[in-house]
C-alpha cells in the first residue's frame, strides 16, 4: 500500500491521531489498518514536526518511584537504597528529579533517622601568632647579641626573631613581678624609651 491509494480522508485523520495523541507510532498504524512505513510516508509528504525520539518526560513520578521517595524522605536515602536494593547515587538522583528533600537531623545526638552522624567541625590550632616590628639598627644588634649558631641556622627574619625569644626563654633564670609589669633578669631599659631591644646577659667564664 502507498500514499496514493489512502483516501483523503483516512490520510488526514493519520496526520491528525499523529500530532494530538499521545498514542505510539505502532498503535497509530494498527488503529488506521495501515503499515507504519506508509504512515511515515504520509507524515513526511505532508510536511508534519516528527516526534523526539525516546520517551516522552513523566508528569508524575512512576509507582515505584513513588514508593521510594516516600521511604527516603522517613528514613533517609541510605536505608531507603537497603530496602529496595538499588545504589544510594540512584536514590539521589530520584530524589533530585522529583524534589525530595532527606530527613531533618533529629535529636540532641545529632543523628539522622538513618543513624548518620553529622561531620564534626576541626579544631582550631592551639599555637600562638606574635608579631613585631624592628627596626634595622635593633635587627643588626639582634645579630650581634645573639650567637652564631643560632644566627647562620636561622634563614630569615621570621626565623631570627623566634630564635632569638627562645633562647632568651633558655637562658632567662627568672622571672619576677613588680608593680603592674614583670622584668626579666638580664634585660635593661634606657630612660625616656621604651622601645629598646632586649640585651642577652653575660654569661659567665666557665674555665676562669
Amino acid at each position: 500500500m502507498t500514499t496514493t491509494k489512502l483516501k483523503s480522508d483516512l490520510r488526514s485523520r493519520v496526520i491528525t491521531d499523529y500530532l494530538n495523541s499521545s498514542r505510539k507510532v505502532l498503535d497509530i498504524a494498527k488503529r488506521h489498518k495501515i503499515p507504519v512505513s506508509v504512515l511515515s510516508a504520509c507524515i513526511q509528504e505532508a510536511g508534519a514536526p516528527r516526534r523526539p525520539r525516546g520517551r516522552r518526560s513523566l508528569v508524575h513520578p512512576s509507582a515505584r518511584s513513588q514508593q521510594i521517595l516516600a521511604y527516603a524522605a522517613s528514613y533517609g536515602f541510605s536505608q531507603a537504597a537497603r530496602n529496595f536494593n538499588i545504589s544510594r547515587q540512584r536514590v539521589s538522583s530520584i530524589a533530585k528529579r522529583w524534589d525530595v528533600k532527606p530527613p531533618k537531623r533529629l535529636g540532641a545526638s545529632g543523628l539522622c533517622h538513618d543513624g548518620v552522624a553529622p561531620r564534626k567541625r576541626r579544631k582550631a590550632r592551639r599555637e600562638i601568632v606574635v608579631c613585631f616590628r624592628l627596626k634595622k639598627d635593633e635587627l643588626s644588634l639582634l645579630r650581634e647579641i645573639l650567637p652564631s649558631s643560632v644566627t647562620q641556622s636561622a634563614g630569615s627574619v621570621h626565623k631570627l626573631a623566634r630564635a632569638a625569644i627562645l633562647d632568651r626563654i633558655e637562658n632567662s633564670n627568672a622571672i619576677e613581678p613588680q608593680g603592674s609589669g614583670c622584668s626579666r633578669a638580664g634585660v635593661t631599659e634606657s630612660p625616656g624609651s621604651g622601645n629598646v631591644p632586649p640585651t642577652k646577659q653575660s654569661r659567665p667564664d666557665v674555665n676562669a
